[in-house]
């Protein structure tokens, strides 16, 4: 297999305005666009991330910044970024860039469930089952329920490597190193927009900037997806059904994002469930993974909900 850095032709010279906060300039980022004017490879805002969780130590930020994964705005305290006087900051974005690499399916040990489930007509797969919540829903304490209940489904996905595999068009296999969730965000109105939350991040990066990149996405209100699409995992909740089986759209036989779906809690006899879908294309995906799925999700829920106890 060969590791490569994604960069779609059509980003090679082509300069876009980033995203920055109202009011201030931004400079140009050369990004792919996915037929919006929004960049492919989205900047987060890590600024204040990073100083209040002290990620970055300053001299650490230099490589960065030479490579252009950083684009820097205002005028930061002396003492923070004095290392790069060149790119004086207050707010930093780090730019996300879609790496993976490619999967030979002849050699690989699914080569033959590979090229059967090509040859037809439906070859996707679902499992929806219940999921222990009962820890998680009892230590939560007011902290968002989607967007931690997002970022345990995240980590558990991203562990399985099968579910971060896609076909191209193609044809060829690639898998990627992290794929990040496209979910969906409900407006005022009752219509859905996409919203996307980039990188492996720790619970409260995530939470936070989740919250920021909601807000962005129903100002903006309109049904565009910022990124690789390829490498997302499509997200959706349906909160107000207990659900027993969920189906999918697909685009082709060899549309292969994951789905990944939940719905209504419930409590019975003193624990909280609630259905967790998984669809998937069997040329990539096989029962096993789907169950390596469901191990993981409910390892990362009592994971964090333990962190939380620990908090307490």
């Amino acid at each position: 297999t060969k590791r490569v850095r994604h960069v779609p032709p059509k980003a090679r010279g082509e300069a876009v305005e980033a995203p920055c906060p109202a009011g201030v300039t931004a400079t140009s980022e050369q990004a792919a666009t996915s037929r919006t004017p929004h960049p492919r490879y989205r900047m987060t805002e890590m600024a204040a991330l990073a100083v209040q969780l002290g990620w970055y130590r300053e001299a650490s930020l230099r490589p960065y910044v030479w490579a252009g994964a950083f684009c820097f705005f205002g005028s930061p305290p002396a003492s923070r970024f004095s290392s790069v006087p060149v790119f004086p900051t207050a707010l930093c974005y780090r730019r996300w860039p879609v790496s993976y690499q490619l999967i030979d399916m002849t050699k690989d040990p699914r080569s033959g469930q590979f090229a059967y489930f090509r040859q037809t007509l439906f070859p996707f797969a679902g499992v929806t089952a219940e999921v222990d919540i009962t820890d998680f829903a009892a230590r939560r304490q007011g902290r968002p329920f989607f967007l931690s209940f997002l970022y345990a489904v995240v980590r558990a996905a991203n562990a399985v490597p099968q579910l971060r595999r896609r076909i191209r068009a193609d044809g060829s296999v690639v898998e990627y190193d992290w794929c990040p969730p496209s979910y969906t965000a409900m407006k005022p109105d009752g219509v859905y927009v996409y919203c996307t939350v980039e990188g492996d991040l720790p619970y409260e990066a995530f939470v936070v900037l989740g919250q920021r990149r909601q807000q962005e996405v129903l100002e903006r209100g309109t049904l565009t997806e910022d990124g690789d699409v390829l490498s997302f995992f499509f997200v959706s909740a349906l909160p107000w059904l207990h659900y027993s089986q969920l189906e999918h759209p697909a685009v082709s036989a060899d549309d292969s994002n994951p789905r990944i779906s939940w719905g209504k809690t419930i409590t019975n006899n003193g624990r909280t469930t609630l259905p967790v879908s998984l669809y998937v294309n069997h040329a990539l995906v096989d029962g096993l993974h789907i169950s390596q799925f469901f191990a993981g999700l409910e390892r990362e829920l009592q994971a964090l909900a333990d962190s939380w106890q620990a908090e307490a």
